[in-house]
């Protein structure tokens, strides 16, 4: 087992339920773990460094940013594998209705979210130990108890409704805790 960190890349250009990886390894070593998104930074074949960005874009039908994924489970043989990933991050949902608020023009341009919370780290760098089946992000500096969510192409109150709207933070969201959103 030569190969350490190897970057392999699917060949995507929308979201999709399962994806082809085609990458190079050492001839003869067999994939013990994956993750994703590849960090060329991690030197280590066990432990990865991901970042989960405070700043995160977001488009309609595009890639979600901070969707980090493991898997110690490989299947296959020679130059094919196959895998599932498991997501170590949680999946924010937002559905916002501004037809309710008084003095603001559905015509408005929303170019920005900022979700907040007192309940712990969401956003910044963590490492992965991929050796440990229950696999969970460690931070690994200062992180962050926000997100703030930018439109690649900003949308007016009217077009977001129609919108759910989304973003990718570290696991410290529990039933019950408190979100606080600025627009």
């Amino acid at each position: 087992e030569n190969t350490k960190n190897a970057n392999f890349v699917a060949s995507i250009s929308e979201p999709a339920a399962t994806a082809l990886f085609s990458g190079a390894m050492t001839s003869g070593d067999t994939p013990q773990y994956a993750y994703f998104p590849y960090n060329s930074k991690s030197t280590s074949e066990t432990e990865v460094m991901v970042e989960v960005s405070t700043v995160q874009t977001f488009s309609v039908g595009g890639a979600l940013q901070g969707d980090v994924r493991v898997s110690r489970q490989m299947s296959g043989e020679a130059n094919a594998f196959s895998t599932t990933f498991r997501s170590l991050t949680t999946l924010l949902n937002l559905n916002l209705d501004a037809a309710e608020v008084d003095g603001v023009a559905m015509t408005e341009q929303l170019r920005s979210i900022t979700l907040s919370s007192t309940q712990g780290a969401w956003t910044g760098n963590y490492t992965v130990d991929l050796t440990q089946s229950n696999a969970t992000l460690e931070a690994a500096d200062m992180n962050e108890s926000k997100v703030t969510i930018t439109f690649a192409e900003p949308m007016t109150l009217a077009e977001v409704v129609e919108v759910p709207i989304y973003a990718m933070v570290a696991p410290e969201i529990t039933q019950g805790d408190v979100v606080e959103v600025l627009v």
